[in-house]
């Protein structure tokens, strides 16, 4: 199961990258003496574009039933065999290993999948707590 990130965070990245891109394109073509900073404004607006075009094609994680990838530019993978802890805190589910942690946002998940992922994270829940039980 692949789930998107949040259409509200996609939009609004993508609201703030072309209103920077703007506010630098006027002063590139309006002003006769251009700043170092007029050229920043331009590069936060192309920085939220790519922070869109990546989170909407790269999509926020996948739940496999072997692991979970959280994906982002280094993916973050955890085998459910390899699982210490399972937490749910302050919105955020959170999976430990020896090696790394991942957090989920629940806010980030887009609605549409906000209660399949929620039904997979009660069958990983119920199936981690039933093989750490002695």
């Amino acid at each position: 199961m692949t789930v998107n990130y949040s259409k509200k965070r996609l939009f609004f990245n993508l609201f703030l990258g072309i209103l920077w891109f703007f506010i630098g394109a006027s002063y590139l073509v309006g002003e006769e003496k251009l700043m170092w900073h007029h050229y920043g404004f331009v590069v936060i607006g192309l920085l939220y574009l790519s922070t869109f075009l990546f989170e909407f094609f790269k999509k926020y994680f996948k739940i496999t039933s072997q692991e979970i990838v959280l994906f982002g530019l280094k993916n973050k993978k955890i085998a459910f065999k390899d699982l210490l802890e399972i937490k749910y805190f302050a919105g955020d589910y959170i999976l430990k290993d020896k090696n790394q942690s991942i957090n989920i946002v629940k806010t980030q998940i887009e609605k549409n999948q906000l209660e399949d992922s929620e039904n997979m994270w009660n069958e990983v829940k119920s199936t981690f707590e039933n093989s750490t039980q002695p």
